[in-house]
């Protein structure tokens, strides 16, 4: 094999993009040949390559948890926890657990937690039940306290939540007037709920009579 010249250049950088990175051409080198002869063979000089890419945010990913939220505005924010834990009112072991999801926050820590993501992470309430949900965790409230708020006991309101029918109308006002929802609207929708838990019992009642009546009919066949 013969090679008549090699002509090397000094050295320079090519930049070509490439899914979505940089690569970068360390060298170019020029091989020149004369390939009339009969028999030579062009040989290619390697080319050593350098691939860059931009680095990944660490705020850049879609949280799954509360904790992820809390992770994810730290990060954007550039805090670290210390400083985290300062806004919220907490320790750097309580910020810790939170973003490694080996605690949640307490219901009278969600008003800070709701303040210092500056949005509210929860799905959007679309029931009665939801509403007074989505409305006692922005107030940081147990449910005892809410109860307490509203002047009735505890498990009532741990019903209601649970999507019990609110059956008395000075319950619906009260109810009403802490979602800030017209009164018309709260009475609509626990007539519906009323509706559909007779609804549900009938026909649970139905089913039970209908698996009786068979229970006996074969009772009575086998006797």
């Amino acid at each position: 094999m013969r090679v008549d010249a090699v002509e090397r250049r000094p050295r320079e950088f090519r930049d070509v993009q490439q899914d979505g990175g940089v690569v970068a051409v360390e060298s170019v080198v020029r091989i020149t040949r004369n390939l009339h002869a009969q028999g030579c063979v062009a040989l290619l000089q390697p080319v050593p390559l350098r691939l860059k890419a931009p680095k990944p945010r660490e705020d850049d990913f879609e949280p799954q948890t509360l904790g992820d939220h809390i992770r994810r505005r730290r990060l954007a924010l550039g805090l670290d926890q210390k400083c985290a834990a300062s806004r919220l009112g907490v320790t750097i072991a309580t910020v810790s657990n939170w973003e490694g999801g080996r605690a949640y926050p307490a219901i009278g820590r969600i008003p800070a937690v709701l303040e210092f993501l500056n949005y509210d992470p929860f799905p959007g309430p679309s029931t009665v039940p939801e509403r007074l949900l989505a409305e006692r965790r922005a107030r940081g409230w147990s449910v005892r306290e809410a109860a307490r708020q509203l002047g009735v006991d505890p498990t009532t309101w741990g019903e209601w939540e649970r999507g019990k029918t609110i059956l008395f109308r000075s319950h619906r006002a009260l109810v009403a007037r802490l979602l800030e929802l017209p009164k018309s609207e709260t009475d609509e929708a626990m007539a519906a709920s009323w509706v559909r838990s007779h609804m549900i019992a009938h026909h649970r009642a139905t089913t039970k009579s209908v698996e009786d009546a068979r229970s006996g009919a074969v009772r009575r066949f086998d006797s």
